[in-house]
């Protein structure tokens, strides 16, 4: 059965709309400026990598090589999944790109993703109240908000992803210009997120699941878009730098990553991918499961819009199993929450006055939590340490890490040497690039090699350590990796190799984030 096709609604912006958009990205900057303040440090360890990549693009152009990437492709053939957003970061602070512009390159992005939330749905019905509800999307989840606050490169992926599936659920496409506009949306939406972000493949799932919800709503799947999605892809992959090193990279990540996770191969991964506690997704996101249930509830009554809600409540459901998927899940419920909010035919300003107020509490509830960014950081003393690492060190001196995502700061902040390590990114990286490496890497962080400081000396030929004061393999007691590695450094000391050794404790306050580091070196 086929439903009457809903007739698409625009008209010019009154005063009340002006105020209200204005008081939409007023609430989003003071969310943003409370949790991210300017001259904070840097939340995670990813935008460390952003910032050293868009500096480095910005003061000699695309590398061919990134030596810090050691024991990867990317010491040998750099490729770069996530080219267009780093192009964006060498484009804004240039030369100078460092952690003073992180808080504002952040603040953009929020306010991109709440105007093309807005803009995509006023494109489809009328919106004439629920601008306010746009604010939810950074009060649905504390995961959300947090994930945001590291300069991900998902904040700029996810504006295509949104124009993608605005135009795949528009309801039809039988005018000649309606279906030459779809098409061209479609291959440029794929076009962009495929050179923003490296899984590509998540354009296919979240397309079929719009196509299958329009089946749902009654009207053609419109299968044929799967032809511009794919040629986008296709296109972003060969019309960049380095194509065939990026086909390379890309194929590590989607099919080499989930084949050896899935084997056992792998046998760590970065906690985004990790099942998050049931207890601690439902406090910090249950907005998002509210939302998520009024839309799917409210298509099963109209059985309308599924093609907005079906995707919706897939990532939603998906955010059980992996962390880094409520990233997809916030913005596509607010997308259905305010195209279902927009055809209820709200009359009186009150119902603004309702909504705004009910969104800006919410808002409020969840950034509260969360806590400025210069409280939520492990880098406290990773300057220092890098500092007097770079006053030690040699160009292409080997640093051996037992925890991958440290190389990112540590790689920016020694930019000037550079120097090698023996992580960087995803551990997939050196699994598919040294197995052999990745081997003795993971025995000794599984805490399996008795030996580990001789193994880092003879088979990394490293000259430094850094090591977490509590480092351990997932699952294992606290300390363990750590413990093994100083007691292997003792007997390499007892045996007559000179072995210097640094603390860096972090201070208080930080302490329950990371208890703090220690720096092993070797003389030469």
């Amino acid at each position: 059965m086929r439903f009457f096709a809903r007739e698409r609604h625009w008209r010019r912006p009154t005063a009340r709309d002006i105020v209200a958009g204005l008081v939409v990205c007023i609430g989003t900057l003071v969310v943003f400026m409370i949790a991210v303040p300017p001259a904070s440090f840097p939340v995670g360890w990813d935008v460390w990598w952003n910032l050293h990549v868009g500096r480095t693009i910005a003061e000699s152009g695309f590398p061919a090589s990134l030596p810090q990437g050691g024991f990867t492709q990317f010491a040998r053939d750099y490729a770069d999944r996530q080219w267009l957003f780093h192009l964006v970061l060498a484009a804004f602070g240039g030369r100078e790109l460092g952690p003073a512009h992180v808080p504002y390159l952040i603040y953009g992005f929020a306010l991109a993703q709440v105007a093309t939330l807005y803009a995509c749905a006023r494109s489809l019905v009328r919106v004439p109240v629920p601008i306010l509800a746009t604010l939810l999307v950074w009060g649905l989840s504390t995961t959300s908000l947090f994930r945001a606050m590291a300069l991900r490169d998902m904040l700029l992926a996810i504006l295509p992803l949104i124009v993608l599936v605005r135009a795949l659920a528009e309801d039809r496409f039988e005018h000649r210009f309606r279906e030459r506009r779809s098409w061209l949306c479609s291959f440029f939406a794929a076009l962009v997120f495929t050179w923003s972000h490296g899984a590509p493949t998540l354009l296919l799932v979240v397309a079929f699941l719009v196509m299958l919800g329009r089946r749902l709503d009654g009207l053609r799947a419109a299968w044929s878009r799967f032809v511009p999605i794919t040629a986008g892809i296709i296109v972003a992959i060969f019309l960049r730098p380095n194509p065939l090193g990026t086909l390379e990279l890309l194929f590590t990540l989607n099919v080499t990553m989930p084949l050896s996770a899935w084997s056992g191969e792998l046998p760590i991964q970065p906690a985004e991918f990790a099942r998050p506690a049931v207890g601690a997704l439902l406090r910090g996101a249950w907005p998002l499961f509210v939302v998520c249930l009024f839309v799917v509830g409210r298509a099963w009554r109209r059985r309308r819009w599924w093609s907005l809600a079906l995707p919706a409540l897939a990532f939603t459901v998906g955010s059980f199993f992996g962390a880094r998927l409520i990233e997809l899940a916030v913005p596509l419920n607010v997308l259905a929450v305010l195209v279902q909010l927009g055809e209820l035919r709200w009359t009186g300003p009150r119902h603004t006055a309702v909504i705004g107020l009910g969104a800006c509490a919410l808002v409020a509830s969840t950034a509260s939590r969360l806590g400025p960014s210069l409280d939520a950081n492990r880098f406290v003393v990773v300057e220092k340490l890098a500092a007097d690492l770079a006053a030690r060190a040699r160009p292409g001196d080997v640093v051996f890490v037992t925890d991958w995502g440290l190389t990112s700061p540590l790689a920016f902040l020694t930019r000037g040497l550079p120097l090698r390590f023996t992580g960087v990114t995803d551990p997939v990286l050196m699994l598919a690039e040294a197995p052999e490496h990745f081997a003795a890497w993971w025995r000794i962080k599984a805490a399996k090699d008795p030996e580990a400081a001789r193994t880092m000396r003879e088979r990394f030929n490293a000259r430094f350590a850094v090591i977490g004061f509590a480092d351990r393999a997932p699952g294992r007691p606290v300390g363990e990796t750590s413990t093994l590695i100083w007691e292997s450094f003792r007997r390499l000391e007892d045996a007559g190799t000179a072995v210097i050794s640094r603390d860096y404790p972090m201070p208080s306050p930080h302490r329950a984030i990371e208890v703090g580091y220690r720096v092993y070196e070797l003389a030469r």
